[in-house]
């Protein structure tokens, strides 16, 4: 009876080693795909970046024009409710407006959605010309 008790408890230490294993494993291939996924993202990330501050992105041209703004005027608060009349005499800053608007609603969307910066997430490319 002894010998058939050593066994079972031989067979259960096998089987938990076995198991140990395979949760090795398993771990081992998530943290593969978790760094193989955050150097991914960082990668794109890097490529959005570059493609944003190139001095011919449209993103640039108007992040230019906010911070011309902000040496005239002290601030990067541009009106976001630009009447008819206001849009007529000053078209630059209503598109101007515009894209700063555009740009806040997306940061407080990825804000909501938990994202940030650091994953990859980048301002809004418009085509305003």
């Amino acid at each position: 009876k002894a010998l058939h008790d050593r066994y079972r408890c031989q067979m259960a230490l096998r089987d938990s080693l076995d198991a140990l294993r395979e949760a090795q494993a398993l771990v081992r291939a998530c943290r593969k795909r978790y760094n193989a996924a955050k150097c991914n993202a960082q990668t794109v990330a890097k490529d959005e970046c570059e493609t944003l501050l190139k001095e011919d992105s449209n993103w640039n041209k108007f992040f230019q024009k906010l911070k011309a703004y902000k040496e005239r005027t002290g601030h990067c608060n541009v009106k976001q409710n630009f009447a008819a009349k206001d849009s007529k005499s000053c078209p630059e800053t209503a598109k101007l407006s515009a894209w700063v608007g555009r740009n806040r609603k997306d940061g407080k969307q990825r804000r909501r959605a938990g994202q940030s910066a650091e994953d990859g997430s980048s301002g809004t490319i418009i085509n305003d010309q």
